[in-house]
């Protein structure tokens, strides 16, 4: 994500609390072990101890809840970050002080209330931001959230943008910064920052988003335990391939994590060397699956071309021409290939496989594959696609256009694999999610 999407804007991250409800949740987590993909469940803490736990400390997706919090909000490129502590100060501030530029200040009075920290935390801010947002520590808010609403502020002229999933009203809210001093003036006895937001309800603009975390709220074990249930990994190196996994999942829910947001990012991806496609794809996903302690969707996918037989083994697709090899370098190595062959005998197809499975458990495979293409005897550099480099020479086997790049949800697209395997995926994922979530999130 570019950090340029919130130039011009501050955020004050609070986390002062006592965590007075925050009761054998979990143990504190002041570490950042990293995971491996091969650990088991073994590996992980237990889930919970019978002592009141610092929420900032709450161990999230493999670190403390607040460095996570910390990572979010430093990815976006805020201009200034600021973090209130209050109660536990001392070990909160010491992961603010591992981020550049992050400012720690203290609530003399965390007592007071929430209010009185986000007082400390904007009048800490420049007055010259143009926008900022308040965010609590106990409401986990991911940087791709945070990017669309600075975006949807900066875009506009509101006072004030707030996040909405499925109706429901979320958070972090993002001011603009013309409401410094009214902000800096909320109080408990007024609700907090209900007073602002309902003085500017007509001057409010809402953004949608197919992201369920924006309505959470860790206030209790329940809380908690249930939104660690409630993720699944997207689990692809290629960013490509993770848009095609999220456009899976659209208007399922669970939130949708990449592996770096779930600490994953430098961790080696397991061994792509079964049998079939279908056993890669169960093979990630398991593997990916165990290493989060929770839901994780992978796939494995290749194409069929008939006319070149033993020559060809659509599950070595991606590795043909070398592990290491470039997108552009694959290109070149299939036409090297196909070039004794013209017209009919250039016929291909795409065929997919998606596996999900939750902590090292297979639940469910999906196979389909597209509907036959061709593959053309030549491509420019600019129209090379990136992540999914065989559509750089797919064409349309009726009209011979080259279809080039496109997301799932394309009109070229509903005859593809990843279309005809979207039905199966959501209607087990919301079957899933009604056994597993039987009160509102």
């Amino acid at each position: 994500m570019s950090g340029s999407a919130g130039r011009g804007i501050g955020i004050v991250l609070l986390a002062a609390g006592e965590s007075r409800r925050m009761t054998s949740a979990a143990p504190v987590s002041d570490s950042t072990a990293p995971r491996s993909v091969q650990g088991t469940a073994a590996d992980r803490p237990p889930s919970s101890v019978d002592a009141p736990t610092p929420k900032a400390l709450l161990p999230w997706l493999g670190r403390p809840l607040i460095r996570y919090q910390l990572e979010q909000v430093t990815e976006v490129g805020a201009e200034t970050v600021v973090v209130v502590t209050g109660y536990h100060a001392r070990r909160v501030a010491a992961h603010a002080a591992r981020f550049p530029g992050v400012q720690a200040v203290a609530n003399p009075n965390p007592a007071r209330g929430r209010s009185s920290s986000i007082a400390v935390g904007v009048s800490a801010l420049p007055e010259s931001l143009t926008a900022f947002a308040v965010v609590n520590v106990d409401q986990p808010c991911s940087a791709a959230a945070l990017g669309r609403l600075f975006a949807a502020q900066t875009a506009g002229d509101q006072a004030i943008t707030i996040p909405r999933y499925q109706g429901q009203r979320g958070h972090p809210p993002v001011f603009a910064g013309s409401l410094r001093e009214a902000v800096m003036r909320v109080r408990e006895e007024t609700q907090g920052l209900k007073a602002v937001t309902r003085a500017h309800r007509a001057e409010t603009r809402y953004v949608d988003l197919d992201d369920p975390g924006i309505a959470w709220n860790l206030n209790t074990p329940a809380d908690y335990r249930r939104a660690q249930r409630q993720h699944i990994l997207l689990a692809t190196t290629n960013r490509a391939k993770a848009d095609h996994l999220a456009w899976l999942l659209e208007g399922v829910t669970l939130r949708r994590l990449t592996l770096a947001e779930a600490n994953l990012g430098q961790t080696p991806p397991p061994a792509e060397n079964a049998a079939t496609l279908a056993d890669i794809a169960a093979g990630k996903a398991v593997a990916w699956s165990r290493a989060c302690g929770g839901l994780a969707l992978a796939s494995d996918g290749g194409i069929a071309i008939p006319a070149l037989g033993d020559r060809w083994e659509e599950r070595l697709t991606a590795r043909f021409a070398g592990a290491d090899a470039s997108d552009e370098q694959r290109v070149q190595a299939l036409l090297a290939l196909l070039r004794p062959y013209r017209g009919a005998d250039r016929r291909a197809c795409f065929r997919e496989t998606v596996a999900l499975a939750d902590n090292g458990r297979l639940l469910q495979k999906w196979s389909a594959a597209s509907a036959p293409g061709l593959l053309a005897e030549s491509y420019r550099a600019d129209q090379l696609v990136a992540g999914f480099w065989l559509l750089t020479l797919w064409l349309d086997p009726q009209s011979g256009r080259r279809v080039g790049a496109h997301s799932p949800d394309d009109p070229n697209y509903p005859a593809g694999a990843w279309a005809r395997i979207r039905p199966g995926v959501q209607e087990y994922l919301h079957a899933y999610c009604e056994r597993a979530f039987t009160a509102a999130t």
